[in-house]
């Protein structure tokens, strides 16, 4: 049984819609087999605006809904699909990811992860304005989860 890559944060900042359509459509530097199966795709996620959150849910019919979260109703390959998210990190936000649905725990991982990923470097009460580089301490440092963007 192969292993779920971990998570990790595709694009820093906000998509806008266009651009969240083109990370949406890209095609990973990846073998074929795993583009194909999904796992390319697996645990991916970015930021999103309102609107675009708002337009996808309108789009189609969701496969799943929960609190705070809904999948679209189109399969990018295998069981990999989209999982759209609301999260509440000092403000509301919204993200989407590539998540493997035959695993029916991993929308909530991927919250979960979003969540620890997105707290990670940014002060409490002040929004989402991270910390200045003089300001973090070295163990928040090494508690940070790395992750290299590709676009």
């Amino acid at each position: 049984m192969t292993q779920d890559p971990p998570f990790r944060k595709i694009f820093d900042g906000v998509a806008t819609h266009e651009k969240m359509l083109e990370l949406r459509n890209r095609v990973p530097d990846a073998p074929a087999a795993d583009i194909a199966s999904g796992r390319a795709y697996t645990n991916t996620y970015f930021e999103i605006e309102q609107n675009s959150y708002e337009l996808m849910f309108e789009m189609l019919p969701p496969l799943f809904m929960r609190a705070g979260m809904f999948a679209f109703s189109e399969l990018m390959a295998g069981f990999v699909g989209l999982v759209f998210y609301e999260i509440t990190i000092d403000r509301t936000r919204w993200f989407t990811g590539y998540c493997n649905l035959g695993d029916r725990n991993s929308p909530d991982a991927m919250r979960a992860a979003i969540i620890e990923h997105e707290k990670a470097v940014y002060e409490q009460g002040v929004g989402t304005a991270p910390k200045l580089l003089e300001n973090i301490t070295d163990a928040e440092i090494a508690d940070r989860p790395l992750h290299r963007p590709t676009i």
